[in-house]
């Protein structure tokens, strides 16, 4: 490598191929945050993995959650942590989906996406399948994931995305989208007349 007169100091070639790979590295983490994939909160609870941005999200959703008098029948504790509040009202509604299908797959879990508005939600669509739609929620069967927007979260719409997890889990081979959408909507009923 030559140094040019007045070059005080010159790079390497090869020093210059890390930091083009370098800058690529920082240029891809920062344009590649998409709404989708900015959480930075967890919770894990028995059945169910959900990702959020911050505690408000969790506070929402655990009042959009309340399965009514179920809930404090059957271990509901007002003292508990907001976590371990959530974790139980996850696994709950789960267990109840999988009651009303009849339904258990094997080593469950699925993980949970909470978003802000049905915007966002539309627009992780868009991301995974290229597709523009108008759904407040969905279940994606290759990343055995549900996004739920929380502005038109309802109790039944969760449970009508967690029987999608289950039905897609519980068969070798998925029904075809008509049977899966009949059993996810007989979940949503039996969620709506039992509150």
């Amino acid at each position: 490598m030559r140094q040019a007169a007045g070059d005080t100091a010159a790079v390497p070639d090869q020093d210059k191929g890390l930091m083009k790979l370098f800058l690529l590295f920082i240029s891809a983490l920062i344009l590649g945050l998409g709404a989708s994939q900015s959480h930075a909160l967890e919770l894990e609870s028995t059945l169910v993995h959900l990702t959020y941005e911050n505690e408000s999200q969790l506070r929402k959703f655990s009042r959009k959650m309340e399965p009514g008098g179920l809930f404090y029948l059957f271990g509901g504790d007002s003292t508990q942590s907001l976590d371990k509040d959530v974790a139980a009202k996850l696994d709950l509604i789960v267990r109840k989906v999988q009651k009303i299908l009849d339904m258990y797959p094997e080593n469950f879990k699925c993980e949970v996406v909470l978003l802000e508005t049905t915007g966002q939600v539309q627009q992780a669509y868009q991301e995974l399948y290229g597709t523009k739609v108008g759904f407040v929620a969905f279940y994606s069967p290759g990343k055995h994931r549900i996004y739920l927007a929380l502005n038109k979260l309802e109790l039944a719409v969760f449970a009508h995305e967690m029987a999608h997890a289950v039905i897609h889990k519980y068969f070798r081979n998925a029904p075809p989208v008509k049977i899966h959408e009949v059993l996810a909507q007989y979940v949503t009923n039996q969620m709506e007349n039992s509150n």
